[in-house]
């Protein structure tokens, strides 16, 4: 569970730092998707 919440968090941290203008949106959307996924999950069971 922390795991891909660090790997999000850098995944962003370096979309955000680098190219903020391209990467930004759909990596935010996409951490968003797998940390909802995943509390989805661990909520669920």
């Amino acid at each position: 569970m922390s795991f891909f919440l660090f790997i999000s968090m850098g995944i962003f941290f370096i979309a955000s730092t680098h190219s903020l203008r391209y990467f930004s949106p759909s990596v935010f959307l996409l951490s968003l998707s797998i940390i909802g996924k995943r509390a989805y999950r661990v909520h669920l069971f």
